[in-house]
């Protein structure tokens, strides 16, 4: 009993873990989205790019958080995965 106990506490751990990155990676995409896409094609030599309208200077550099966002999703599909194949594992065992 307290056996299977431990494995749900783990399970959830996992869920929690992934469902986590997922949302993390979710704000590090909206991120690349609004920072970056829109004036991709703007910047100038230095990699800067200045709106006159809000009065910001916006970086290419500001492209490098697609590689968290990319990351932190990869992460969080590895996660779900191990929890699903987990998951069943255990439904399987209850079964017999």
């Amino acid at each position: 009993m307290k056996y299977r106990y431990k494995q749900r506490i783990a399970q959830l751990l996992l869920l929690f873990a992934s469902l986590f990155s997922l949302a993390t990676s979710v704000i590090f995409f909206f991120l690349f989205f609004r920072m970056y896409w829109p004036y991709r094609a703007l910047f100038d030599t230095e990699g800067r790019y200045f709106d006159i309208e809000t009065l910001v200077v916006y970086q290419e550099v500001s492209g490098i958080l697609l590689l968290p966002a990319l990351g932190l999703m990869i992460f969080a599909m590895i996660l779900l995965s191990v929890w699903y194949t987990r998951r069943n594992q255990n439904r399987s065992i209850e079964d017999r």
